[in-house]
């Protein structure tokens, strides 16, 4: 996959976009009130607009070195078709130095962490959209790439159920140094910490499936060890579901 870009000026503005999207369009659109504001914890604000069937989320960096390296990075693993990901949409250089990177994902999406909440959403559907989204890592792992912040939040799940991985800030091309072992440096992406507490996807997934409010207290003893079982049962599927996947896509490269 081939992204063309053109060079447009808008009111001063410099804009580099898709060849066949006009510029003034996405100005107009990223200048109207945006759907929503997501906060993130280390990165830029993510202001998301509508435009058309799509929604485009715009950060602003104050370093424009940094939102050029994101945008790079994300442009090069969606030509390699690296996993599905945001896709790259514009850069725009503001007049007051900042820099927008201003990427496309399809509209009504929701994060994996609400999918996962949802009590309509069967259990099997969740299960499988889990496997989906490690499966989804897996590829950009073998691709040679690592996200960086794999979490609920950082998960979109759209409508046709295919989860998209979104928030490039930590993307990057892995040069794997050697004498470490490969998965050392990979089980990082899956990695996180809730209030000092270590977390890990496959943890996570496994508890919110099982248990995703908690056990309640009115839970009898052998049932709370038999819900928290099969939470870990799960957790060890999932992992093993993406080494596998893993595996079989680097026997295929070489």
């Amino acid at each position: 996959m081939v992204l063309e870009w053109r060079n447009s000026d808008v009111a001063g503005v410099r804009v580099t976009h898709w060849k066949k999207e006009d510029a003034q369009t996405i100005v107009d659109s990223i200048s109207s009130k945006p759907l929503r504001i997501v906060n993130t914890e280390n990165g830029p604000t993510i202001h998301v607009y509508a435009y058309g069937p799509h929604e485009l989320a715009v950060r602003k960096y104050g370093d424009p070195a940094r939102g050029l390296d994101i945008f790079y990075t994300l442009k090069q693993s969606v030509e390699e078709k690296a996993a599905l990901t945001e896709i790259p949409f514009a850069k725009i250089r503001h007049l007051d130095g900042d820099f927008s990177v201003v990427t496309l994902w399809k509209k009504r999406t929701r994060m994996l962490h609400e999918y996962l909440r949802d009590v309509t959403v069967a259990m099997d559907d969740k299960k499988l959209m889990c496997k989906r989204v490690v499966k989804l890592v897996a590829k950009l792992h073998a691709a040679g790439y690592t996200h960086g912040h794999i979490k609920g939040d950082n998960v979109l799940v759209q409508l046709n159920k295919l989860p998209v991985l979104v928030d490039p800030r930590l993307l990057t091309k892995r040069n794997q140094p050697e004498g470490v072992n490969p998965w050392e440096s990979r089980k990082k992406d899956f990695c996180w910490k809730v209030n000092d507490i270590s977390v890990n996807f496959f943890e996570y997934c496994g508890q919110m499936i099982h248990h995703p409010r908690g056990i309640s207290r009115d839970v009898s003893p052998v049932k709370r060890v038999e819900i928290m079982n099969d939470a870990k049962i799960f957790e060890r599927d999932l992992e093993q579901h993406y080494h596998d996947h893993f595996d079989k896509l680097n026997i295929i490269r070489k």
